[in-house]
């Protein structure tokens, strides 16, 4: 790979990285990030961010790995109309014993 492409994957890899730390610090809301991302002249293209619905999942993603919630969003997604209520899901979650409280840290 080229020097240049390295240094453009190396800026995008930095540029994401404050992004997902100022969402997880809640520096940022969800919206803001993609309006960054959106207006960056990153070639985050090179980190497999090519399209709005890529930079949505990334950051649903960050908000799932970290438990994150915002005003009027779960921390659940899920289409309503694919797959068990999210009740049945945190039911199987409690019957697995996974650490869905966050009780055993």
């Amino acid at each position: 790979m080229g020097k240049v492409k390295n240094m453009a994957w190396d800026s995008a890899s930095k540029f994401l990285s404050q992004i997902e730390d100022d969402v997880i610090s809640q520096k940022i809301t969800k919206d803001e990030a993609l309006t960054k991302m959106q207006n960056s002249n990153e070639m985050l293209s090179l980190e497999g961010i090519n399209s709005k619905s890529d930079a949505e999942e990334w950051l649903d993603s960050i908000h799932i790995n970290n438990n994150l919630l915002e005003t009027g969003e779960t921390a659940i997604y899920m289409d309503l109309n694919d797959g068990p209520p999210v009740e049945e899901v945190i039911d199987n979650m409690k019957e697995t014993n996974l650490n869905l409280w966050g009780e055993n840290e």
